[in-house]
């Protein structure tokens, strides 16, 4: 071999250990950052949120006197009508969507009407949970209020609940093969 096709395969080797040292600093940081982003939630992982008997989870997790106890059931009985009302209404408008986007000739000014009018519905949830929040929120001591934001944050983290539902769907399959 000569003189320069060494050189040149030497400046090669040099240029990708160059780039693999690049990219493995690359990834160290990046997986450095991605923990940094997930420590914030890890006292939230134990906080499991069930789906019935909410009011009982909260007397217990925030050890609610009896006075307490009746202002948080008139708050969620609130909410729940209403949030209850809202979702039905917003059920309803995506149907409607779905069913517009199914027809033959589809009126995009109805579509967006629609979308607009679920984004509104959306909204207004989305304020009446606020509401029902600071509601609880008010009657709380500082210790409760902190244990009410972890419970409020955990159930607003979206992976949380979809990884319980994955769960959940996953079982009702292997539940199914079983039956057979």
């Amino acid at each position: 071999m000569n003189y320069f096709t060494k050189n040149k395969i030497l400046v090669w080797l040099i240029v990708i250990l160059f780039i693999s040292n690049i990219s493995t600093i690359g990834s160290i940081l990046y997986n450095k950052y991605q923990q940094n982003q997930t420590i914030e939630y890890t006292d939230n992982k134990d906080i499991e949120i069930p789906r019935k008997r909410f009011g009982g989870f909260i007397r217990h997790e925030l050890d609610l006197n009896d006075s307490q106890h009746m202002n948080f059931r008139k708050y969620r009985k609130n909410y729940n009508r209403q949030a209850r009302a809202i979702t039905l209404e917003m059920k309803n408008k995506r149907h409607e969507l779905v069913s517009e986007l199914y027809n033959e000739t589809t009126d995009t000014l109805k579509l967006n009407k629609l979308a607009n009018e679920i984004g509104i519905l959306h909204s207004d949830l989305k304020k009446l949970t606020s509401k029902y929040y600071l509601d609880m929120k008010k009657d709380c001591n500082e210790e409760q209020r902190e244990r009410l934001y972890d419970i409020f944050r955990a159930i607003q983290r979206p992976e949380i609940h979809m990884k319980s539902r994955i769960k959940k769907r996953k079982h009702r399959r292997m539940q199914k093969r079983m039956d057979f």
